[in-house]
């Protein structure tokens, strides 16, 4: 409040930048003590955290070995379990394959783009812009020597869990 106090004692000059500042006067009053609230939170939720870690881990890292060995095991009876399908539904949850197109990674792209003068896609770290390099043709991909290749994407859903785990991108 000792804003308000400090707002009184300047002359404004209309009642409008009064009340106007008045308001920010409050704004920041308010935005102070939510930053107040959330740092607290935040202490007791790092310290709450730090208590279960040790708990918490080894359960994680089953569950990363669980999430590989059935994106493993889906990958290579792909053929009996989707059918041609891309869904799945099972009492326990769901298996999702999803096929897309990227264009296809290598080395020395920098190089070979800056060959062709296609300096829209380097970025100023020497670094490929893929997202611009999706965009181009097919026709354009091969004059640098890359193609496009479908990209796989396995993934499942639990029963009551709204969240669906999915693989790291790989192309075929």
């Amino acid at each position: 409040m000792a804003r308000t106090a400090a707002a009184k004692e300047t002359a404004y000059p209309t009642p409008h930048h009064e009340h106007i500042d008045e308001m920010l006067s409050r704004a920041g009053d308010l935005t102070s003590r939510v930053r107040a609230v959330e740092t607290q939170c935040k202490a007791e939720l790092d310290a709450l955290t730090a208590k279960h870690k040790k708990a918490v881990t080894p359960i994680k890292q089953e569950l990363e070995t669980l999430d590989d060995s059935i994106r493993d095991y889906t990958r290579k009876h792909q053929v009996d379990l989707f059918e041609g399908r891309d869904r799945i539904d099972l009492a326990n949850g769901a298996l999702l394959h999803q096929v897309e197109r990227r264009v296809k990674r290598i080395r020395k792209m920098p190089e070979r783009l800056e060959a062709i003068k296609a300096d829209d896609a380097i970025k100023t770290v020497k670094s490929v812009d893929w997202d611009v390099i999706e965009k181009w043709t097919d026709e354009r991909l091969i004059e640098v020597g890359t193609e496009r290749v479908k990209k796989e994407t396995f993934a499942y859903e639990l029963a009551g869990v709204k969240e669906a785990r999915k693989s790291a991108q790989g192309a075929v």
